[in-house]
């Protein structure tokens, strides 16, 4: 690797632990680093783009094909070339089973990079430019140190290291833009831009200085998550105007925290940084919420056999493979197998509810909740399905919110399921209570077995009706991923295709620091790790590069054969 990508060590001071080391490199010099790799250079992109279909429909699908890109060319000098910066967070266990070793990387890439080869673990096109310190455990019993004092405190010191890591991109030098030789050996006044982060929920309420159960992108209350409806951005210049002027109540009831945040400094609005996450949302997010309350409609209903019998059977197909157990014996769910519940998860839920051969008819107010329940399935499984297209037109887009609006229509007949903890409890006694009231009133009276069986029929009604009220009255589909599908279209319209930001590539990046780590003798591993990444990622680079210029340079072949007798 270029002596001039090196890393550069920092110290800060955490109340609960002083003197703690971070790595950092310099944003401009990678940005260099990956513009001039001969590997990329049949995949770069240097302006915007508009296609269109056969029907003259918009087509969206790479990042250049976005009017995000198109806006911002627009703010640049002719025949200067925007660099989009992607940057991708997320915190990591470097052990399984003994310790508590932790790192939490931030990668980068540059979105002229197509994302087929941006996101391909074996292209390198996203390396690793800072490693910020985990943030201490919260110690209960320090008087006058609470928890919260001690939240806030250590989140501004990460944002203090993201603000100096990320300050090269503010300074007048990038604004006015900087000459960068390129991989097609061109020179270009390159403007680099940062265009999104891509994180979880979790990661993006670090990022971003927010409680959990708020939104990153928008300003809907807390009790409104669940409707579906659009709410204006958030206004981060009146978060910082609040933050300077000390007005934490101001800051709190809008479910920001007392920091100064280092997305501030930038020359983006942070909620302009948020993508859609197909892993985090999607498949471990709205599909594993609706697996749990498929089930538990199922139970409810009696029709989790049937619907067991059905899952086991599914025949495979290209792309899809059959699940291998009961559905009911599947207590976690992995991202492929949801991916592929998703695919078939309305027929059979379907085709169960329809079973009459081996169960019993269902009543009129069955049929209709099963109905409802259909109708809200194929709602959700479709708008999920199209949020997975690599390429989508306007019609699409407007497909998926006509679906994600009737998904809403139809969601209640799950509410009963989102029930906390108490009023299951609650329900549970007030059933008992009817029972034993009920078994009493048949000993006190003297009754035909018809009668007896006429009123067990109505007192069955009275209690599933009681016990819905009961569960439904603090049921709320108020949790933050349910909203933050709401803002798919949009984001789709802008940046293009949403496949192409999912945080999966995280998690194939993580593998080569963990390898590293195992390499090393656990005793501070940091440097060590760093040194093993480096090297290697440094020969993979060396090797794409002799590829590239032996396709260009047939001659180069003959050289390295020279020097490295082939075995």
């Amino acid at each position: 690797m270029d002596t001039e990508l090196q890393w550069h060590e920092g110290t800060v001071d955490f109340r609960l632990a002083l003197g703690t080391e971070f790595y950092y490199r310099h944003i401009i010099d990678c940005i260099k680093y990956l513009l001039r790799q001969k590997m990329y250079a049949d995949f770069l992109v240097w302006a915007p783009v508009k296609e269109q279909n056969a029907a003259g429909e918009r087509i969206y699908h790479e990042m250049h094909t976005g009017n995000w890109w198109w806006k911002t060319q627009e703010e640049l000098p002719v025949g200067s070339t925007l660099v989009p910066i992607l940057l991708a967070s997320d915190g990591t266990h470097l052990t399984n089973y003994s310790g508590d070793k932790k790192i939490w990387p931030v990668y980068m890439s540059i979105g002229n990079i197509t994302s087929s080869v941006r996101n391909t673990p074996s292209m390198h096109a996203w390396i690793p430019i800072a490693m910020p310190p985990t943030i201490p455990k919260r110690v209960n019993r320090i008087v006058g140190y609470s928890i919260g004092t001690q939240e806030e405190e250590s989140l501004q010191v990460i944002h203090d290291i993201l603000t100096h890591i990320l300050h090269p991109l503010t300074d007048m030098k990038c604004q006015k833009g900087i000459e960068m030789i390129c991989a097609d050996e061109q020179v270009r006044l390159c403007f680099p831009r940062l265009c999104c982060w891509l994180a979880d929920h979790m990661e993006n309420a670090i990022l971003h200085g927010i409680y959990q159960t708020v939104c990153i992108s928008c300003t809907v209350p807390a009790k409104a998550l669940g409707n579906g409806d659009k709410y204006p951005d958030c206004d981060h210049q009146k978060y910082a105007d609040a933050y300077k002027n000390s007005d934490t109540k101001g800051l709190h009831s809008d479910g920001v925290k007392f920091v100064n945040n280092a997305l501030w400094t930038l020359l983006i609005a942070p909620p302009d940084l948020v993508r859609g996450d197909l892993l985090h949302n999607i498949y471990l997010g709205i599909l594993e919420h609706m697996m749990g309350w498929i089930q538990e409609f199922l139970t409810h209903h009696n029709q989790l056999v049937a619907f067991d019998f059905i899952w086991k059977r599914l025949p495979p197909y290209p792309s899809f493979n059959p699940p291998g157990k009961a559905y009911r014996s599947i207590t976690q769910w992995t991202s492929k197998e949801l991916r592929n519940v998703g695919k078939v998860i309305l027929a059979s839920f379907a085709a169960a509810l329809r079973r009459t051969s081996d169960q019993e008819r269902p009543t009129s107010e069955q049929i209709q909740e099963f109905h409802q329940a259909i109708l809200c399935i194929w709602y959700l499984t479709d708008f999920c399905l199209m949020a997975q297209y690599k390429v989508h037109t306007s019609s699409i887009i407007g497909y998926m919110n006509y679906y994600l609006q009737y998904f809403h229509r139809y969601k209640d007949i799950f509410l009963r399921y989102r029930a906390p903890k108490a009023s299951k409890d609650e329900a549970a006694i007030a059933h008992r209570q009817l029972t034993a009231e009920h078994r009493l009133q048949n000993m006190e009276k003297e009754e035909t077995a018809t009668v007896r069986n006429l009123k067990k029929k109505e007192s069955l009604v009275e209690w599933q009706h009681l016990v819905k009220e009961i569960l439904e009255q603090k049921s709320h589909f108020n949790f933050p991923k349910i909203h933050l599908i709401s803002h798919f279209s949009d984001q789709i319209s802008k940046y293009g295709s949403l496949p192409q930001y999912s945080t999966e590539i995280c998690e194939s990046l993580h593998k080569q620091l963990k390898q590293a780590y195992h390499r090393s003798n656990k005793v501070d591993a940091m440097p060590q790790i760093l040194q093993t990444y480096t090297r290697s990622h440094a020969f993979a680079m060396r090797d794409k590069n002799i590829s590239a210029w032996s396709k260009e340079l047939p001659e180069v072949k003959n050289q390295i054969r020279n020097v490295i007798k082939p075995t």
